[in-house]
């Protein structure tokens, strides 16, 4: 059995890299998607002409929209009805799947449920009526009893609730951040079979690296540096 990265060894990766990066830099850390792979396979039942992610209107010359953090946060800040819910969620799936048409058809299968804009909903109101509690969100959308939806994993909710909550806080301490599968591989964790518990723990672990190295630092410079450590990890391997 693999043996979790401890706060001093994360940090190390600090030390190790030429510069850490800025806040800004991980904010702006943009993807290119296409709003056609969307629109050409979007469900009937669906209402498309209300999303303004999927807009054919400020594409660039090949038909793509790019987005980045900064971008999502702003989406997030509107979430309020079931159908803002619908327009973040298929904006935080682009950013995570960018040009890849199979990715599209894999967000289309979670908009498969009748009540997907609303179960999304209704997890993100459940993470801020607990005050952003990362376990809290995190219980919500990985257990059917609540918001659980068939083909959304939590490499891919933990964006929402990363996006969703990120300029709704007042704190930078035990706040919701992204985990994925190159995140996962910087910590020597499986890469799928994250529980509450242990997305917990992974936030409380974020922490005590930036106790560490600079209480200031944002949580998601730490979860940005563990995830480009996972990416190059897995390019190399």
């Amino acid at each position: 059995m693999t043996v979790s990265l401890n706060a001093a060894e994360i940090v190390e990766m600090f030390v190790t890299d030429e510069e850490a990066p800025s806040s800004e830099t991980v904010h702006a850390q943009a993807i290119s998607f296409y709003p056609q792979h969307w629109r050409k396979r979007w469900p009937e039942q669906l209402d498309i002409d209300s999303l303004s992610i999927l807009s054919l209107d400020g594409l660039d010359g090949t038909g793509r929209r790019t987005i980045s953090r900064s971008d999502l946060f702003g989406l997030g800040r509107e979430v309020e009805t079931p159908l803002d819910a619908l327009n973040f969620f298929v904006a935080v799936y682009s950013w995570g799947v960018g040009t890849f048409a199979r990715g599209v058809s894999r967000g289309l299968r979670v908009l498969e449920a009748d009540d997907a804009s609303d179960r999304i909903l209704g997890a993100l109101e459940t993470l801020r009526e607990s005050d952003f509690d990362p376990r809290v969100g995190y219980s919500a959308f990985n257990n059917y009893d609540q918001a659980k939806l068939k083909h959304l994993g939590p490499a891919f909710f933990t964006k929402l609730l990363y996006f969703y909550s990120h300029d709704r806080l007042s704190r930078t301490t035990n706040t919701p951040l992204i985990l994925d599968q190159y995140v996962a591989a910087s910590l020597n964790w499986d890469s799928w079979g994250w529980g509450s518990a242990q997305y917990a723990g992974y936030i409380k672990l974020v922490d005590q690296v930036r106790s560490h190295l600079d209480a200031d630092l944002p949580g998601d410079v730490v979860e940005y540096v563990l995830f480009k450590h996972g990416q190059r990890a897995h390019m190399r391997g």
